[in-house]
């Protein structure tokens, strides 16, 4: 197995003449987050390929040899990607009816450029929606190249021709997700206001505080899912922000909101690799290659990135320095980690809302002087994803099903010290200052 990096057209003169047109085997090319197909060759020959991003403009009697110079058009156009070659033939999903020599795809490659640099001048993307005057409606650019029978090249100098209008872009939802918030000082922020608004939006996103303390919440449908961290003083913390953190509010689709979450809520398959080990881009081809789902963080001093990834296919890429979130991309790090947290379903609120209770109960106990059993304090801070500092438990975003029974142990000691109805309102009393949370988060002691 090979993995390097190419930056110039003399890198991509070198790969091509010494890796995938003159050997056999199995290249994984890895452009941008969109860019991440696989090319099989025997004696250098381009016998098929596979690419989880463009099956999707796949139909029956798609021009394959058509995507797959479109492909190598791209590589020449932006000769920066990453790679990995193994000397194995894997099975690919698409076969060409015939292999195609290198030679042939390196000339034809080369002109498609050169007319795509020209073509692109004027409907910007591969993706946009095109009306030709002369067509049937409004078709997609790369569509029209994969329904196309003859030379790419000889339809690329006709369609230039061709009167047309870009009316839209296939992909413009994918550009994703704004940013709501943007490192603002949360004390600026009513905190519980903007809550109430995610919810009545049904807002599906991150809400990331930064500074002084640090806490990401992740919202499913307007309600919290996720916590990255709970302790004893979490809700004085909602209630009265400390003047130096800040905020930021950024958008998931649906099917991000699972990924994101593993940060928290999965232990990682692997953890702070070091780059001096292994390139990330190389990491992404390898998960990329075994269809893997899950999160990759990259955390260097300047910032950290966070690739989506499922099964195959990269679906966004978030930037976070600061604290401050944006859209991110494939780039040069000087010095980072890479870890990677497969996929985990389900959120963490739900233990995450038994160890606030277990914290306000400790709380309880310290004021009427209840001494709890050592057994029962060492559990608490034995538990994987638990820590309990004297003054409360912390909370580290591990689901763990013993937490339940933690504090259904800590309840019953309670009802034995200070009776059936004096200790839930000790509890409710501890939590009246703050009434708008515990309201928003519809939680009680006795649900």
């Amino acid at each position: 197995m090979i993995l390097g990096n190419v930056s110039s057209r003399e890198e991509l003169t070198d790969f091509l003449s010494n890796f995938l047109f003159s050997k056999t085997g199995t290249a994984y090319i890895l452009l941008d987050k969109f860019n991440f197909f696989t090319f099989t060759v025997d004696g250098g020959k381009v016998l098929g390929f596979s690419s989880r991003f463009y099956e999707r403009f796949l139909e029956e009697g798609s021009n394959l040899e058509n995507l797959v110079l479109f492909l190598f058009a791209e590589l020449i156009r932006n000769p920066s990607f990453s790679f990995k070659f193994e000397d194995k033939v894997f099975n690919i999903k698409h076969y060409l009816k015939e292999p195609l020599s290198g030679d042939n795809i390196l000339l034809n490659a080369s002109l498609v450029s050169r007319e795509l640099e020209e073509i692109y001048s004027e409907i910007i993307s591969p993706f946009a929606l095109v009306k030709l005057q002369d067509g049937q409606g409004v078709e997609v650019f790369l569509s029209l190249i994969l329904k196309e029978r003859g030379k790419l090249v000889k339809f690329l100098r006709d369609f230039k021709k061709r009167k047309k209008e870009v009316v839209g872009f296939l992909l413009e939802d994918q550009k994703l997700s704004e940013v709501y918030i943007k490192g603002a000082p949360s004390e600026r922020i009513n905190i519980f206001r903007l809550m109430e608004s995610l919810r009545k939006v049904k807002f599906n996103g991150i809400v990331k505080f930064f500074g002084e303390v640090e806490l990401t919440l992740v919202f499913k449908g307007g309600e919290i899912y996720t916590i990255s961290r709970v302790w004893n003083e979490f809700f004085n913390f909602l209630a009265f922000q400390t003047k130096n953190t800040k905020l930021s509010v950024m958008s998931l689709k649906e099917e991000e909101i699972d990924i994101f979450s593993s940060l928290f809520c999965n232990e990682p398959a692997f953890e702070e690799v070091p780059s001096l080990i292994s390139d990330y881009r190389h990491v992404l081809i390898s998960l990329l290659s075994k269809e893997e789902t899950g999160v990759v963080k990259v955390r260097s001093k300047e910032k950290n990135l966070y690739f989506f990834l499922k099964e195959g296919e990269m679906l966004r890429i978030i930037s976070e320095r600061d604290g401050s979130l944006e859209e991110g991309n494939i780039e040069e790090l000087e010095s980072y980690t890479t870890t990677f947290y497969p996929l985990r379903e389900g959120g963490n609120f739900k233990d995450a809302i038994n160890v606030l209770f277990i914290n306000v109960i400790l709380e309880v106990f310290k004021k009427n002087e209840i001494d709890i059993s050592c057994e029962l304090l060492k559990e608490l801070g034995n538990e994987r994803g638990l820590k309990y500092t004297g003054d409360g438990v912390v909370f580290e975003g591990l689901p763990n099903e013993k937490i339940f029974r933690i504090l259904d142990e800590l309840v019953q000691v309670g009802i034995r010290k200070l009776g059936r109805f004096k200790f839930p309102q000790e509890v409710e009393r501890s939590l009246q200052p703050y009434g708008d949370f515990v309201k928003f988060l519809n939680i009680s002691l006795r649900s």
